[in-house]
Parts: C-alpha cells; structure tokens; sequence
C-alpha cells in the first residue's frame, strides 16, 4: 500500500471511529430520561403505584398546570378520581377487556354510547367543545390527551383553587362553582351524584395522595394501591374476570368494578 493509500485508509478509520463515537453519543442522548420537575418528581412518586402514571405523564401535569395558572397537585389529585390516569376508562365500559404487556387491564371494546371517556371523563359534547371525540380519546395515550385536558380546563379559567378546578371538571357551568361550597348545585343530575361542591371536592380528597402544598395527604379513604401479586393476577385471569390495575395496600383481594359507593368509576 502507498503512503497515500495508508494516509486514506487512516483517515478512513478515524472518520469511522469519529463517526463511530458520535453515533453512541447520539444512542446515549436518545435513551437519556425525560428531564422531570421537581414537581413532576412529587406527583411521580405519589402516584408511581398506578399503571398509567409515567414520569412523562407527572411532567405534562405539570406544563398543563403552569399554562393554566393552577396548581398541578390538585390536577394530579382530580385526574386520578376521575380516570385513575387511565386514558382509557370509561363509566359504562363495554363487557370485552384485554391485559397488556405490563399487566395493566384496560378495556377491549369501545362503548359507543354518550359514555364518559379519557382522563377527564369526557362526553361526546365536551370533547367537540375541544375539536376532539371519545373515540379519539380512547385511542390516545395518557401523555396526548393532556393537551385535550388542558384545552377544556382553559374554557374555565380561572382556576385559582381547589373548588374553581374540581368543580370545572365535573360541572363548570353550575353557578355553585364559585362561592359557599355547600350551595347545592343547580343541575339536578349533577345533584343526584354530587349535591353540593363540597360532597364532589370530599370525593376527589377521599382518592388523593397530595396536598396543595405537594406534601402526602393524611387519610387518603383508599390508601396507596399496590400492584396485584402475579398469583392474585393468574386466580383473576383463570376465573376469566379483568385484573384490575391496582390493589389497596392490604386489601385482600384485587379491587374490580366499584369504589365504594361510587358505581361510576372503575379501576382499568
């Protein structure tokens, strides 16, 4: 081989090892982690235990809260009573339902009724108002449908506490939103669910693990929910019935179907 040969082949191997080393840096930016807040940090960890919650999914939280000057623990505490951060759940669900690769049941088969859907538990109107449908939704991931979560909150501002937010998600045109909260609402099927603001913010606090101030929430009416054991998991599977997302902490069987009285919410 001449010098000039040699002097190629050289170059051609530095050029490979240059390229070579800026690939793996390239692999080693794309695995890093999403950078997370440190109040993204704090919803994580609260909620970790539901199959849905993803450090991304505590980020977007977050960015929704700060774009709508609302505080994001409160955001977190509301979308967990509604949806358990299911982009999926739905208060009349069709019968048909699937177990996923991380074991997170969800529902199968769209029910194409005027049924809630997604985070919020969007019906057919409201998620028009946002240029959206359920059927959209429920095809969504959880990180996706924030963007449609925070524009329905947007419609409602401002959301400057815990009653102006709570009250937006279940019934944002009632007059009862603002004021005393134990004015009875003046919808009378928000009032067969919830009578008064307060009844619908004790319902939120009863699920949440945060305070406004991010610090854990004292006697959380369920608890932290757990994982199912793989062997409560198989007896479910076997017996041909859904496994529920979580488990209360010491509670002796999965939990499917209804919380406590509330027969519209469903662990998915």
């Amino acid at each position: 081989m001449g010098a000039a040969g040699a002097a190629g082949a050289l170059a051609g191997v530095g050029m490979a090892a240059a390229t070579g080393v800026a690939a793996s840096a390239v692999r080693v930016a794309a695995a890093a982690p999403p950078e997370v807040s440190p109040e993204a940090d704090v919803i994580y960890a609260a909620y970790r235990n539901y199959p849905y919650m993803t450090r991304a999914l505590a980020q977007r939280i977050v960015e929704v809260a700060a774009n709508l000057d609302t505080n994001p623990y409160l955001l977190a505490n509301v979308l967990r009573a509604e949806s358990q951060f299911s982009p999926r759940a739905q208060n009349a669900p069709g019968e048909a339902w699937e177990v996923d690769d991380r074991g997170r049941a969800t529902i199968a088969r769209f029910n194409p009724g005027n049924t809630a859907t997604g985070l919020l538990q969007f019906l057919s109107s409201s998620a028009a108002a946002v240029g959206t449908t359920p059927w959209a939704l429920f095809n969504m991931s959880a990180v996706q449908q924030m963007a449609y979560v925070e524009k329905y909150l947007a419609q409602y501002m401002p959301l400057d506490s815990k009653q102006a937010l709570y009250i937006a998600v279940f019934q944002p045109n009632d007059p009862a939103r603002y004021g005393d909260p134990d004015t009875p609402f003046e919808s009378a099927s928000a009032r067969a669910q919830y009578p008064t603001p307060q009844h619908y913010m004790d319902f939120v606090d009863a699920h949440a693990m945060l305070n406004e101030d991010g610090s854990p929430r004292a006697g959380s009416k369920y608890g932290y929910f757990k994982p199912p054991s793989p062997e409560i998991a198989a007896e479910e599977r076997a017996e041909g019935r859904p496994v529920a997302a979580a488990r209360i902490a010491g509670a002796s069987r999965i939990v499917i179907g209804r919380l406590a009285n509330e027969s519209r919410y469903r662990l998915v």
